[in-house]
């Protein structure tokens, strides 16, 4: 990646055209074969007014479940045919393989993402009594409870807590401290003497900021010109940066790395404002 090449040294394509919302169609479309060969007893079809979502009819009728394909799409379009393919595989795979194992209290986790991530989330849970337990950790930027497995991450909602035996509150705690102890430890010091730091090849690296009162301390060590982009859960990026032509040249380079990732957690780059993250600019 970009950002790890610049770590060592040193636009979402958007389109309104016919033509593209008929390409869309066509990726939903073969998407769609995908998943009813897997589901073969499932009532599923593509949404008339959004091309790149199917809907997965149940008891409820059609807009209980759905399936967003924005971001398979996204990465389909900006890296080569065999890594699409691949991607395309192994998210029916995940999504055909029906309910996920149990949560329990001891695999509960938070993760973050980004607004975007959760905007599916609210189109998929139609009933708000199902939304997964959320916070806001700044501009567009959110933690959610989740239930972690070997192959997959369940989001945690009010009746998911009540079955390990948590109320919401002692959720977070619990999760919260579960996810810091599964992570590496951000190094305070080299905060304090403005070192970048690369953490990368583990899974739920983007979760480092979720503690906003740990980073509330260390923002207070680096000064204003720290600067965290987090292109995945596998990639997060801290290094010291004025504003000016190198953040704008930085922040382009976040938003290609996005580009080339399978499930990108976010396309900016932030800075940490008044014990919340802020979209740098």
């Amino acid at each position: 990646m970009r950002l790890k090449a610049l770590f060592v040294a040193f636009v979402l394509l958007g389109s309104t055209s016919s033509d593209a919302a008929q390409t869309e169609r066509k990726f939903a479309k073969d998407m769609l074969t995908r998943f009813r060969k897997v589901s073969p007893g499932g009532e599923m079809r593509i949404k008339a007014d959004e091309p790149l979502v199917i809907q997965i009819k149940s008891s409820a009728g059609w807009d209980e479940a759905m399936v967003n394909l924005h971001r398979i799409w996204s990465f389909c379009q900006n890296n080569p045919l065999k890594e699409c393919e691949r991607l395309k595989q192994e998210f029916v795979q995940k999504v055909g393989s029906g309910t996920p194992e149990r949560g329990t209290k001891a695999t509960l986790r938070v993760i973050v993402r980004d607004s975007e991530y959760m905007d599916d989330v609210f189109q998929t849970f139609q009933d708000r009594a199902k939304l997964p337990i959320h916070k806001s950790i700044g501009e567009g930027l959110f933690t959610i409870l989740a239930f972690d497995s070997k192959d997959t991450i369940a989001l945690a909602n009010s009746d998911g807590l009540k079955d390990v035996g948590l109320a919401e509150e002692e959720a977070w705690k619990v999760a919260l401290a579960q996810t810091k102890a599964i992570l590496p430890k951000i190094p305070a010091e080299k905060i304090g003497a403005q070192q970048a730091i690369a953490f990368q090849d583990m899974d739920y690296l983007a979760s480092l900021m979720a503690d906003t009162e740990e980073w509330t301390s260390l923002a207070k060590r680096a000064g204003p010109d720290l600067a965290v982009s987090v292109v995945s859960d596998g990639f997060v990026f801290v290094l010291f940066i004025p504003d000016g032509p190198k953040l704008s040249k930085f922040k382009e380079t976040v938003r290609e790395d996005c580009l080339s990732q399978q499930r990108c957690v976010s396309p900016h780059v932030y800075r940490f404002r008044d014990g919340q993250w802020r979209i740098a600019r």
